[in-house]
């Protein structure tokens, strides 16, 4: 094991080509993996705040500001007035729908071939291994390890 590589390496590693093949898929449609995800998360709870997709994607207010307002020059995403007139709920748009469509198909393509090529138990195991991760990694997000070390 001393000559293999660490985990977080090969983890990471594998996690980044992926997410540069997405990059290739959407490119076409003036997308990335990263304003991908929102449209995911839009699409998903059909309308939702700044501050909600923020936290749902571990990332900054501001970096997600800076995706909406793309989205939105794209007429990908709506804005809808909310209860909160602090807060502004965004919903796709017709485009954006249909966006999602068809984006999905090409992902779901893509990763079906890439997992057509590993065994069906090692993908079953790998993804209950990864979800544990997360699970932990979620559970301990308080906890600040770096100090401890």
């Amino acid at each position: 094991m001393q000559n293999s590589p660490k985990f977080r390496v090969v983890l990471l590693r594998s996690a980044r080509l992926f997410s540069d093949r997405l990059n290739d898929i959407l490119a076409q449609y003036q997308l990335n993996y990263s304003m991908w995800q929102l449209i995911y998360h839009i699409y998903d709870h059909d309308s939702i705040t700044s501050i909600d997709l923020a936290h749902e994607l571990n990332v900054s207010k501001p970096s997600i500001a800076k995706r909406i307002n793309t989205l939105h020059k794209l007429d990908v995403i709506q804005f809808l007035e909310s209860s909160d007139k602090r807060q502004k709920l965004i919903q796709l748009t017709e485009k954006g729908r249909d966006l999602y469509q068809i984006c999905t198909i090409q992902i779901d393509q893509f990763e079906q071939q890439f997992l057509n090529q590993v065994n069906p138990e090692d993908i079953a195991q790998s993804a209950g291994t990864l979800q544990l991760f997360l699970s932990i990694l979620e559970r301990d997000k308080s906890l600040n390890i770096v100090e401890e070390l």
